[in-house]
């Protein structure tokens, strides 16, 4: 889902031929599972578009579950516990 979102902002694209934005992007304030607090910056968005940049960053934000749980961080590799 996350890849959706970056190819719809430039940052990514659908196949080969497509162009990629590279001024454009994702900064991630907060990892998997840490602590945040009530109107705290989870993430930035970068965008050439005030429009798009405003779509992109609701629908990013969408895509956090937050919970009074702190969440396990996923392994990132293979086969490591």
């Amino acid at each position: 889902e996350l890849g959706m979102v970056a190819i719809e902002l430039g940052a990514g694209g659908k196949t080969v031929k497509d162009k990629i934005d590279y001024t454009v992007g994702f900064e991630f304030l907060k990892k998997t599972g840490a602590q945040v607090e009530k109107d705290e910056t989870l993430a930035c968005v970068y965008s050439n578009s005030t429009v798009t940049g405003r779509e992109v960053a609701m629908e990013l934000g969408q895509l956090y579950d937050i919970r009074r749980e702190k969440k396990k961080a996923p392994n990132l590799i293979i086969g490591k516990s």
